[in-house]
């Protein structure tokens, strides 16, 4: 820990002590335990406990790296003007925040994650925070940039900001936040935006073949449903592959959920809140700041608003219906070569 409180009461930071500070005895903010000051001659200084007792709000053996992110954070804050608290610790959610920042009249809390943490925690950490009317931001260091971000990290760590599910990150260089959008295609890394769209088409459609040989049960669910309807899978619409890019949120590949409301609004006219409830029964991931229901608000607006402005559904007295009659393909061929006509349509329309 970087904060501890002196015998008088006063809080100091061990990287502000000089060494003669180490013989001193000091006090955890939050246990009140006896801790000691560390200084080394490699190490940042930091507190720990003179006895491992047991402290749920600091932990023992913190990472240089997480000490070193939490001062530049500091840093970067205080250039702005702003009056920075490390370490602030709440009694009345026995939390203790990383960085307490106060800027332009608010007050907010930077949570700066290098170690791995639980869903749960984060949930529960957040909640803390939002009962004492404070924002919380969950900003990733070093550790977590250095690898490929499974969906479960990206669900758990993300927020909405502007329309997008966006997940912050601390650049140790410059020394600076910076946000990342949270967009997926089906069959893809995920923001792998460059993509040509006709390309990307064809793979999906392959992969979508491939799976349906290999008679996966979860799509020969929806193989026997739409043979019902006298339907081929692979014959689906264009639209309903995820070529353009939807917010994250949802388990596995988009196409499935789009699949499954493009049939709701064929079988007749639906309203927003009718398709927001079938959601409600698609698999999504776990989140710890954002709430489900907002990810699947703006993951239905986002989907809706791709096939608005490429013309393909139309709102009328808060109804949706299709433009136009349903372009299911006979086969795969056939599918493969109408490619050529809708994806191209999709990519100028969406620059409009």
């Amino acid at each position: 820990m970087l904060v501890a409180v002196t015998e008088n009461g006063r809080f100091v930071q061990a990287n502000e002590l000089t060494v003669q500070a180490k013989t001193k005895l000091y006090h955890c903010p939050a246990c009140k335990g006896a801790v000691r000051l560390k200084m080394g001659e490699v190490n940042l200084p930091y507190f720990a406990h003179v006895n491992l007792i047991e402290c749920d709000s600091f932990a023992e053996g913190e990472s240089a790296g997480h000490l070193t992110g939490k001062l530049a954070i500091r840093d970067y804050f205080h250039a702005q003007g702003a009056v920075v608290t490390l370490e602030q610790y709440f009694s009345e959610v026995q939390q203790r925040a990383d960085v307490l920042v106060e800027l332009n009249g608010g007050r907010f809390v930077i949570e700066y994650q290098c170690a791995p943490i639980s869903v749960q925690k984060v949930i529960h950490r957040t909640a803390g925070y939002r009962q004492l009317g404070l924002r919380v931001i969950w900003v990733l260091g070093d550790t977590y940039q250095a690898r490929q971000l499974s969906r479960a990290t990206w669900a758990k760590f993300s927020q909405i900001l502007h329309g997008e599910l966006q997940l912050c990150v601390w650049r140790m260089q410059p020394g600076c936040f910076e946000w990342l959008s949270w967009m997926e295609q089906d069959f893809t890394h995920r923001q792998k935006q460059h993509v040509v769209k006709t390309k990307l088409a064809e793979i999906q459609l392959l992969k979508l073949q491939q799976q349906i040989t290999r008679k996966d049960p979860y799509l020969q669910r929806i193989v026997l449903e739409l043979y019902r309807l006298q339907r081929r899978l692979v014959g689906m619409p264009w639209m309903v592959h995820n070529i353009i890019g939807l917010p994250g949120g949802v388990k596995g590949e988009a196409w499935p959920v789009k699949l499954m409301l493009y049939l709701a609004i064929e079988s007749g006219p639906k309203t927003q809140t009718q398709l927001l409830k079938q959601l409600a029964n698609c698999e999504w991931q776990k989140f710890g700041v954002a709430s489900v229901r907002q990810v699947q608000a703006l993951w239905l607006n986002r989907m809706l608003t791709q096939w608005f402005e490429a013309g393909e559904i139309v709102v009328n007295d808060g109804q949706i219906s299709l433009t136009t009659a349903p372009n299911w393909y006979a086969d795969y061929q056939e599918k493969l070569a109408g490619l050529n006509i809708a994806p191209e349509n999709n990519e100028k329309t969406s620059k409009k």
